[in-house]
């Protein structure tokens, strides 16, 4: 009687190995869309968060001396800054009161923030 060879594997330990692998890389790449969309998302909520902090830096130049620049260059220098393909932005600036001022910043026709500045 022969003795078996136990060196190779069977085609069953072969199966097994694969679903294992499949399974555990089944969920690695499931992590990295995870982390690849999350990625994204942190972009996209950066790139509106440094647009929207420099058109109030602007806004508030001009509100700070209004000589300075006319309104419309105000928009001009915020449309092409921060919707250079052609977007249009407003802004429109109202007093509240004797000490606030309401700026509203629309972007395409719609609300994109609005701020409240003291008048000193």
């Amino acid at each position: 009687m022969n003795k078996l060879d136990n060196n190779g594997m069977t085609l069953v330990e072969l199966v097994v190995s694969f679903m294992i692998v499949s399974v555990a890389m089944f969920y690695f790449f499931q992590t990295f869309k995870t982390v690849n969309d999350i990625y994204r998302k942190t972009v996209n909520e950066t790139t509106k968060y440094v647009e929207k902090d420099y058109a109030i830096r602007i806004i508030d130049r001009y509100l700070s001396n209004p000589s300075e620049d006319a309104l419309g260059d105000i928009n001009d220098d915020i449309g092409n800054i921060i919707a250079p393909d052609d977007k249009s932005v407003d802004i429109n600036i109202s007093q509240l009161d004797e000490k606030f001022n309401k700026i509203t910043v629309k972007k395409d026709d719609k609300e994109w923030f609005e701020f409240y500045k003291y008048i000193d």
